[in-house]
């Protein structure tokens, strides 16, 4: 399976700090590394996947499964807060 861009990149970060450790350059500074890297982000892109709206009865699941007290009460609140704030988004549009 190949790395995502970001894991190449903080491979390449870890590269460059340990360069510039022992007081020398980073090759990951050169102008064929930044070019790879624009063509591996291009390649394989850095946008994050959609994940499916979560369903009535999904909803209802996540509120079933909160603790009961305090803690419970605040996460029911935040789930169903959330849910109704999604749920009107398609409104603020039109």
């Amino acid at each position: 399976m190949a790395m995502k861009p970001g894991s190449i990149q903080r491979r390449l970060n870890a590269i460059a700090k340990a360069h510039k450790a022992v007081g020398l350059e980073s090759p990951t500074h050169t102008a064929i590394v930044a070019n790879t890297m624009k063509g591996i982000r291009r390649t394989l892109g850095t946008a994050p996947v959609q994940k499916a709206a979560a369903l009535t009865d999904d909803i209802r699941a996540m509120v079933e499964a909160t603790d009961t007290g305090t803690i419970g009460f605040r996460d029911r609140a935040l789930i169903l807060l959330d849910s109704q704030e999604l749920s009107n988004v398609p409104n603020l549009w039109g």
